[in-house]
């Protein structure tokens, strides 16, 4: 399910060379009892076309490009030749999960369960564990982060 539309604005297309914006989708509204937001464009107050383009993609080929016209010269591939759009689309594709991995491979993670949902344990929390329980709350004292997945410290 994706969260949002894609909608195209004429207007927008005409003043500044990017028509598209996106709203809630549907389905989404729905699923989360959110009210579903009207089709308008929030610069003109007209209706916004509905794009046959899913969000995800959209936004793939958008963070990938940033030029309007590429994406609507994908959109009319997509409606015209579904393999062809694929093709050049997986590329595009490719480029964005390593651009992902590339980013995410600098997090840290838990040793246990490989998760990168963690936190910091701090010097002071350290400390009050030592003046409380001595010697026996210095088990912290070599760690850096708790995992809040499993627990773990290290």
């Amino acid at each position: 399910m994706e969260c949002f539309d894609v909608l195209f604005c004429q207007k927008c297309k005409e003043e500044t060379g990017d028509g598209f914006f996106r709203e809630y989708s549907e389905e989404y509204c729905k699923e989360s009892n959110k009210e579903v937001p009207p089709r308008i464009c929030p610069k003109h107050h007209c209706e916004g076309e509905p794009v046959d383009i899913p969000d995800s993609e959209f936004m793939i080929l958008w963070n990938q490009t940033e030029d309007p016209e590429f994406i609507e010269a994908m959109v009319k591939l997509r409606k015209d030749d579904i393999i062809e759009y694929r093709t050049r689309f997986l590329q595009f594709e490719k480029q964005h999960d390593a651009k992902i991995a590339r980013l995410q491979s600098g997090l840290p993670h838990c040793p246990h369960c490989n998760s990168t949902d963690l936190s910091k344990i701090s010097n002071l929390s350290k400390a009050g564990k030592i003046g409380l329980f001595g010697i026996f709350g210095a088990g912290d004292l070599g760690k850096t982060y708790k995992c809040n997945k499993c627990g773990c410290k290290f």
